[in-house]
């Protein structure tokens, strides 16, 4: 529940160019349905509208918003820019639309102020979704790219080792059933025979030599 709470609202950390046009298409599935959902609401009653408008909108919204600056993180850019890429072209079309009722100098206006959001939305497609992020950790956390090749390299060390992951599993566990196996028999019975060994007193020297010189 944590990781799909991350994955749905979580701004920290950074994400490569792939990760972010998959949550992209996901995400326009989830405005097709958010739309269905809210002109169904609006056709039964209006507070029913604005509860789907608080369970639903809000937040899909933040959900755009969040792998959004996550990718944005991995550009080492704060969240602000987000501001600039979506609300400053909304808020130039606004005042260019109002323009265009002002005779040809609100004309001239309008298309300057158009082309402007224009320029700004190119800007933020390719900040977001073309460039490669910042090669190596920058101030948001690692570079995503080289996660994936590192769990590779262990996964090929791993490999390498004689019978792969199965050998060395079988080889861990080998070691620990001999570890918590009980005692052989005969291991038992010499660990019992040494302390007797150890006490029987041994002849002295001279007898021996008396022994050996009467055989």
């Amino acid at each position: 529940m944590e990781e799909l709470f991350e994955f749905l609202l979580g701004a920290s950390g950074r994400i490569g160019r792939a990760k972010y046009w998959r949550s992209v298409l996901i995400y326009i599935g989830g405005g097709l349905m958010t739309s269905v959902i809210l002109f169904t609401a609006a056709g039964i009653a209006a507070p029913l509208l604005v509860v789907m408008v608080v369970v639903v909108l809000i937040p899909w919204l933040l959900w755009g918003a969040s792998f959004a600056t996550r990718r944005l993180h991995d550009r080492d850019k704060s969240a602000w820019w987000l501001m600039l890429f979506y609300l400053v072209p909304g808020a130039l079309g606004q005042v260019a639309n109002a323009a265009w009722l002002g005779g040809a100098a609100g004309t001239a206006l309008h298309s300057v102020l158009a082309l402007a959001g224009f320029a700004l939305t190119i800007w933020g497609f390719v900040e977001i979704g073309c460039l490669r992020g910042t090669a190596g950790p920058d101030s948001y956390g690692p570079d995503p790219l080289l996660q994936p090749r590192q769990r590779r390299r262990a996964a090929s060390k791993n490999e390498k080792m004689p019978g792969g992951r199965k050998g060395h599993r079988a080889g861990i566990q080998s070691r620990i059933y001999r570890m918590n196996s009980p005692t052989p028999p005969r291991a038992r019975l010499r660990s019992q025979l040494a302390p007797t060994v150890a006490t029987i007193p041994k002849a002295p020297a001279s007898d021996n030599a008396a022994m050996r010189a009467s055989s």
